[in-house]
């Protein structure tokens, strides 16, 4: 009783902590004492609490760049982004992110059931409430029979499974994505699309899942946001979906939804292209 009391407590704080997010008047120049290197440049947004927002955009655009902002692993040059407990001047525990890499993230040396308790062993979580927390997730992911073996004995979207795990254990209040699911096949990738729905759906919390998929954007945001070409890139356009889940990709919805978004890609793209967005740094 003492355990299933103490994971019922981490899973309310998870509920009820506000996951908004705002980025102001972000630019990243990684050298700023030249002219022509900015990534971001007057970059404004503003994400709701438990929203799942999507970012999509062309190569090279900065949107795993504005994933590392938010981390609180790469510092704006100009502006700022802000959580709720204010702006953002290095990691928190309210923050986590799941890699597009299936086996840097995960240590070795460690079995399922160790990688997934990690974070909570470093919060100092006492360990009734640690095993008790990590059966939770690891049923939740369809892990709990693996919870013995090592990474090395894992195919590639059972470790980003136990990423996820990981990550949903220490109940952070926002849930930073860089493609996750980039490096798996097909039908891997569409599991864990569901799975990952699911488990928002299941304890909503902020989640910012960047991809270079238009389909899976469409598939899984309440909202969309297209970014603008580099560089000096920002927000173009956002979209809000009000289509349910589990959403079908043969609707007419969702088809005229997934060509509004290509068809502001392939824009931005043609501009790249033909060089304007250089062309326009070049003058300011």
């Amino acid at each position: 009783m003492v355990e299933l009391s103490g994971v019922r407590a981490m899973t309310d704080a998870a509920t009820s902590a506000d996951g908004s997010i705002r980025f102001r008047d972000v630019g990243i120049n990684f050298t700023p004492k030249q002219r022509g290197e900015w990534v971001l440049r007057h970059l404004d947004l503003e994400i709701g609490d438990n929203e799942f927002f999507v970012i999509v955009g062309p190569s090279g655009c900065g949107k795993s760049t504005l994933l590392r902002v938010l981390a609180g692993i790469a510092k704006p040059t100009e502006g700022f982004a802000q959580t709720s407990r204010g702006v953002v001047h290095g990691p928190g525990p309210d923050r986590a992110m799941v890699f597009q890499s299936v086996d840097t993230p995960l240590m070795e040396w460690l079995n399922v059931r160790r990688n997934v308790e990690y974070g909570l062993r470093m919060q100092r979580v006492p360990r009734s409430v640690r095993a008790a927390t990590v059966d939770q997730y690891l049923r939740k992911v369809g892990l709990h029979r693996a919870a013995s073996k090592y990474p090395h004995q894992l195919s590639g979207g059972m470790k980003q499974r136990v990423q996820i795990a990981r990550v949903l254990a220490s109940n952070p209040s926002v849930l930073l994505m860089d493609e996750p699911f980039a490096a798996l096949d097909a039908q891997t990738r569409r599991l864990l699309q569901r799975e990952l729905v699911s488990l928002w759906q299941d304890e909503p919390r902020t989640v910012i899942y960047v991809t270079h998929d238009i389909r899976e954007a469409v598939l899984l945001g309440t909202k969309v946001a297209v970014m603008t070409a580099p560089p000096q890139s920002t927000i173009r356009t956002t979209y809000e979906i009000a289509m349910p889940y589990p959403r079908d990709e043969f609707a007419p919805e969702f088809v005229d939804l997934a060509s509004k978004v290509e068809a502001d890609i392939e824009e931005e793209v043609s501009k790249l292209w033909a060089g304007d967005g250089f062309e326009s740094q070049s003058r300011s």
